[in-house]
């Protein structure tokens, strides 16, 4: 497609240039060079083209080595990238094979092969290029500190978003309709100011919004 191939040149370029991933397909008709440079450093041109792509497809967009938009961002040392681009990814789940960790196709699938579930983001954080190399490999191929610790901590982060995330959903379906229920706010509070302070992976919009509602309701 038109964005893929985009995508793909953008991904041999990140780690020269964090906003070339947004310039390939926002660019309308401008230049891609003249568009990257244009927009050059700005981490808010890739959360701009993953508006216009499905995240999912972040795992399947490689370049001729193999390389993903992750691997080269680690290389990079673009750490806001490679949030931004994990972050796009907690919320898929691919099928792979428990033993190699390889994401499977839908043949495969289709032929019933034993397969499990397992979070997008932390498969692109193990996902290897040609030459058998991960987006960790390349941090560390280019002594990108930063990155590295962001791959290491990211398996936990994104178990505190899932709890975060899971305990609002809870808190609306349990108050949303007896909103009386609520006497003791400060647990919704506390979950509600970790969840605008913590980062990447984000807590779902929908929901904070929603555990925001409950507490003015509970306040009036």
């Amino acid at each position: 497609s038109e964005n893929g191939g985009a995508l793909q040149y953008a991904s041999e370029r990140l780690r020269d240039d964090d906003a070339v991933v947004r310039a390939a397909v926002t660019c309308q008709g401008e230049a891609l060079e003249h568009a990257s440079e244009r927009l050059r450093g700005d981490a808010a041109i890739v959360e701009m083209l993953l508006e216009n792509i499905a995240p999912v497809q972040l795992l399947d967009e490689k370049t001729e080595v193999g390389n993903t938009p992750l691997h080269n961002a680690a290389y990079g040392g673009h750490i806001q990238v490679c949030e931004i681009l994990l972050d796009a990814l907690c919320d898929v789940q691919v099928d792979v094979n428990p033993k190699t960790g390889q994401k499977l196709d839908s043949a495969a699938n289709a032929e019933g092969k034993k397969n499990n579930q397992v979070n997008a983001s932390l498969t692109n954080i193990v996902c290897r290029n040609r030459f058998l190399s991960t987006p960790r490999d390349k941090a560390i191929e280019a002594n990108q500190k930063a990155v590295i610790v962001l791959f290491d901590a990211w398996p936990g982060r994104l178990k505190r978003r899932n709890e975060i995330n899971d305990a609002l959903r809870d808190a609306h379906k349990k108050y949303f309709k007896d909103i009386g229920a609520l006497k003791d706010t400060a647990w919704l509070r506390a979950l509600v100011r970790e969840a605008e302070h913590s980062g990447r992976p984000t807590v779902k919009p929908n929901l904070l919004h929603d555990a925001k509602q409950l507490l003015i309701r509970a306040d009036g």
